[in-house]
């Protein structure tokens, strides 16, 4: 199974209308995927039942609640409305009881200087709000779940720390290794809360708290808003005394292109680059080029259609706006598209890709432009690191978007071990 479905399943916006259609749906497809699988076999070789199931699941429930779904595209374009038909997937959530860890909501505040100081032109205005807001005493507050497995717990207690401390986002002493992982979305919605248990697996995997912050959501706060929150987030660990070259900074999807924008922000800005990045099935490239339409039935995720006014491409990039020339040029932007950046002199990035998802010919490019080589992997063994290159690409054989999610797939077991591995890899030097 996978958080994806539980979490809308326990979404706090759900309504009685929206669960019955939900149910309804995942019955269906969920026989009509069994069928399909004993009749014809496997969809994709080395799938297993479960696999194919899941995958099909994730595709009913997100289908059932896409907000294209409620929306007409002949209507008045209104943010406040797709907002709304967004929040069933934007209050997804997963609890972690019986889970080996813990978790707690931690909220910090956009109030030390350093993190209005504007690091592009495309960021001034928004940090300029952010500067008048604390002259007025009334800055921004934005939070970040803390998820922590046990054996780290009880490892910090061994140290003489206390569970507040352990589960707060302050420094436990100033070595500390950290990581931090920005969700996926199309920076328009899931949330913190459905990846808490897939980040207690990376929590035991590489010993180190995991923090996963929160950021504004599209169209509502189209473009830069979430990259400035995730680039704000990790300025204020440093604030807080956090070492750069101790955070390692992960992200899935739209998180994934988060993390790779932070990379250059950071460069631009002249400060510390983090220990490493880690991007999953990233959302690299937010062109028209992007996707592989053939790959639909092996993913959850479908080939943008540009021409559609509620595409979350266009809903993130400019709201409202006409798809038309001016838009074309902004989506190759780097800020938008990393694919099209220069990371030079950027942390060490370890490229995890689903090679059945339809995002996968960006990725593809992204491996090729940063001259990492790329590494064919199947199975739920992570094979190391056989290379001394700086960056590092793994293609996934048969594997959907942000596959970590699957637990049917024995693949999401190499993905965990891979990211330990990365983390160990880096910590030898």
């Amino acid at each position: 199974m996978t958080d994806l479905i539980r979490g809308v399943f326990k979404s706090k916006s759900k309504t009685p209308e929206q669960d019955a259609i939900l149910r309804k749906n995942i019955s269906e497809a969920a026989a009509e995927s069994a069928l399909s699988y004993f009749r014809d076999g496997p969809r994709y070789p080395s799938w297993s039942l479960g696999m194919q199931v899941t995958l099909d699941l994730v595709c009913a429930t997100f289908g059932a609640m896409r907000h294209t779904n409620t929306l007409n595209t002949n209507e008045e374009f209104s943010v406040a409305k797709i907002g709304n038909a967004m929040r069933i997937i934007r209050d997804i959530e997963v609890d972690l009881t019986d889970c080996p860890g813990e978790n707690k909501t931690e909220y910090w505040r956009v109030d030390h200087p350093s993190l209005y100081e504007s690091p592009h032109p495309f960021f001034d205005e928004l940090m300029s709000q952010d500067k008048e807001r604390v002259e007025q005493n009334n800055p921004r507050q934005l939070y970040s779940e803390v998820v922590v497995h046990n054996e780290v717990i009880e490892a910090a207690k061994n140290k003489g720390h206390s569970m507040d401390q352990i589960m707060s986002l302050a420094p436990l002493d100033e070595n500390e290794y950290i990581v931090v992982h920005f969700h996926g979305g199309a920076y328009c919605y899931e949330s913190t809360a459905v990846y808490r248990r897939s980040m207690l697996d990376f929590s035991q995997e590489t010993g180190c708290r995991v923090f996963l912050p929160d950021y504004r959501f599209a169209p509502e706060n189209p473009f830069p808003a979430s990259l400035v929150d995730c680039y704000q987030f990790y300025l204020h660990l440093i604030n807080m005394g956090y070492k750069s070259s101790n955070i390692l900074i992960m992200g899935d999807s739209a998180g994934g292109n988060a993390v790779l924008n932070i990379l250059m922000l950071l460069k631009r800005a002249n400060k510390n680059q983090p220990k490493g990045a880690v991007a999953f099935s990233p959302w690299c490239d937010l062109t028209e080029n992007s996707g592989i339409k053939e790959n639909e039935k092996y993913d959850w995720v479908q080939k943008t259609n540009m021409h559609n006014i509620l595409a979350t491409i266009r809903l993130y990039a400019d709201p409202g706006k006409p798809y038309d020339a001016d838009l074309k040029k902004k989506l190759q932007h780097p800020l938008i598209s990393p694919l099209y950046g220069d990371f030079t002199d950027c942390a060490p990035i370890y490229i995890q890709g689903g090679g059945s998802e339809v995002l996968i010919n960006g990725i593809d490019a992204l491996a090729k432009h940063i001259g990492a080589t790329e590494v064919q992997i199947s199975g739920g063994e992570h094979p190391g690191f056989q290379t001394d290159e700086r960056n590092i690409y793994e293609k996934y054989l048969g594997m959907p978007h942000v596959f970590f999610h699957f637990d049917d797939a024995p693949e999401h077991l190499a993905a965990i071990k891979g990211v330990g591995n990365f983390f160990r890899k880096l910590n030898q030097k």
